[in-house]
């Protein structure tokens, strides 16, 4: 009887434990990837993306996914100066209509740039809340005084 109350309390224990670390390693793989902060020199002249993204991962070392169709005939503005990976992959992939995903430290893979990235910066009504106003739409607020 006591062998057999010891092996369901073992198998309990051993059960727990095998929960308790699968939960830690999902968690951990949740966590988001960062790329390499540290400044370094890029060389990339205005050229068609596909061509400016290959020399992005030779100059940064950051290996860069996507499927050729969504580079297709699409161009990249460049990016000369020093600039961290990160900043370099911004600037070569602005006004393309793509985003990225770090997927490791040293990976990253293209995706569809959701609409709201995709709006000019100058257009700050689009990413400034609005406050609605009680009066119908044409006429002036009136100001409110205690």
């Amino acid at each position: 009887m006591r062998t057999q109350a010891g092996r369901i309390a073992f198998t309990l224990i051993v059960g727990f434990a095998f929960v308790v670390v699968n939960f830690t390693v999902s968690i951990a793989a949740q966590e988001t990837v960062a790329p390499d902060t540290e400044p370094q020199a890029f060389s990339i002249s205005p050229q068609p993306l596909s061509e400016a993204l290959l020399k992005f991962a030779a100059q940064s070392g950051v290996e860069v996914q996507s499927d050729d169709r969504m580079t297709q005939d699409k161009t990249s503005p460049g990016a000369q100066g020093r600039y961290t990976a990160e900043d370099a992959l911004k600037a070569l992939l602005e006004g393309s209509g793509l985003d990225y995903r770090f997927t490791d430290t040293n990976a990253v893979t293209l995706v569809q740039a959701s609409r709201q990235d995709v709006l000019p910066s100058s257009t700050a009504a689009a990413k400034t809340p609005h406050r609605r106003s009680r009066l119908p739409y044409g006429h002036p607020q009136i100001p409110r005084f205690p």
